[in-house]
């Protein structure tokens, strides 16, 4: 936060890069808080950080993908994070993730929505939003070790018709089937 806190005065004056980078540098703040087990303070950046979006708007300032879309795909994850699946899915249904500019954000939002379906044990709900996240970006699927664990989980603990689809994606990323 205090490299944040550094633009502090751009932002009051209303530099939109500025802006952006203070409001990136504060979502990033939030996932760092949720993992050191601060979740208020998480939920609180991701709060302070929505009005600034939408000082930004929907463009991509200074290639900081800080807009409103990205500052409400990390209110999903902070939820994901702390394992609140129902509060993360409830934010998710208000969220059209193809605004974001960033293929990156986008396919991540996708694992995060994927996490939480399974952290409620929905696992066909997952297999769904994570064929969904191999359609946006089949290289992020094939290599992030976040996607190989939600497929395994899937072919583990999903329904007999779910895990054989699964495991057919899994495959087909190139995921060894154990």
């Amino acid at each position: 936060m205090r490299g944040a806190e550094a633009l502090a005065p751009l932002v009051e004056a209303n530099d939109i890069d500025a802006t952006a980078l203070y409001g990136a540098l504060t979502l990033l703040a939030a996932v760092a808080s949720v993992r050191r087990g601060e979740v208020w303070i998480a939920r609180e950046r991701v709060r302070a950080a929505a009005p600034l979006a939408e000082r930004t708007g929907e463009c991509n300032a200074s290639w900081t993908a800080f807009v409103p879309t990205n500052v409400a795909m990390y209110a999903v994850s902070v939820e994901v994070e702390v394992g609140e699946a129902a509060e993360a899915l409830r934010l998710a249904e208000h969220v059209d993730h193809d605004r974001s500019p960033s293929i990156e954000r986008r396919v991540a939002f996708l694992l995060e929505e994927a996490k939480a379906y399974a952290q409620r044990r929905e696992f066909a709900s997952a297999l769904v939003v994570l064929q969904t996240a191999r359609r946006e970006a089949p290289e992020d699927v094939a290599y992030r070790p976040a996607a190989h664990r939600l497929l395994e989980a899937v072919i583990e603990h999903g329904r007999r018709g779910v895990a054989a689809e699964a495991a057919r994606l899994a495959e087909h990323v190139g995921l060894p089937i154990h």
